[in-house]
């Protein structure tokens, strides 16, 4: 990819995982009365999917145990794809994405403490799950990609 590219793509990548950070840190500022009451909304708004899937969900911590799951493994994509744009999805990338991850959960649970919420470690590793998840989900992608590329095109390539 050309260098002009991969700075654009680079930056772009970098505004999304801001912006999803924004959005995590966002939802635990909230208080536990507008937190419930957002969760709530959302539950009313897919409830109708949700059910249409088969899937019960009688309260909101379902919900909210994989919104926790889902935002992280978008956290985890965002990070992974930094990798994968610069050439780069090694062991040490991937285990760069976690730490990033963990990191996150950790202020999260902390400003959910400060914002008169609870905080569990059970989210902590909910959360450490989703961003393993997202990036592993990556570098399984670039993988197939790259093994297939080698097989049409007879050139190895070395990151």
């Amino acid at each position: 990819m050309y260098t002009k590219k991969r700075r654009a793509v680079n930056a772009v990548l970098i505004c999304m995982c801001l912006a999803t950070l924004c959005f995590i840190w966002g939802n635990s500022a909230m208080s536990p009365s507008d937190s419930s009451e957002a969760s709530n909304s959302l539950l009313d708004a897919i409830g109708p999917i949700v059910r249409f899937l088969g899937i019960v969900l009688s309260d909101d911590l379902a919900l909210r145990k994989f919104a926790h799951f889902a935002e992280y493994s978008a956290l985890g994509i965002e990070l992974a794809l930094l990798g994968a744009v610069n050439m780069r999805l090694a062991f040490q990338d991937i285990s760069n994405c976690a730490f990033a991850g963990l990191l996150t959960a950790v202020t999260d649970e902390s400003i959910q403490l400060l914002s008169g919420r609870s905080s569990q470690v059970s989210d902590i590793l909910l959360d450490f799950a989703g961003v393993l998840t997202g990036a592993l989900l990556i570098w399984l992608i670039r993988h197939i990609v790259l093994k297939r590329r080698k097989k049409h095109t007879g050139v190895e390539r070395t990151d």
